[in-house]
């Protein structure tokens, strides 16, 4: 990564940050949020809500049916195929 250059002395220098009142001023404004008690934290939580739902396997009357019992998927997503420019 290249050095930054420094700021230059001819250009407007930015505001002093008030770091303490900025704070209090966003600690105030989520003092009115509420929590979330349907959220959980971590990367377990994380990894278990984005897993695909369990589901049942499928009964004998929908096997009558005519119910897919496998997925099916994209013969390009999977590599089976290759799509050729012309």
């Amino acid at each position: 990564m290249p050095k930054q250059a420094p700021w230059p002395s001819s250009a407007p220098q930015p505001p002093a940050v008030e770091w303490d009142a900025l704070i209090a001023e966003v600690v105030a404004a989520g003092a009115e949020v509420p929590e979330l008690d349907w959220a959980r934290p971590g990367e377990d939580a994380a990894a278990e809500a984005r897993a695909p739902p369990v589901r049942a396997p499928p009964s004998a009357a929908q096997r009558q049916k005519g119910f897919i019992l496998q997925s099916m998927q994209c013969p390009v997503a999977s590599g089976a195929a290759q799509v050729r420019a012309s």
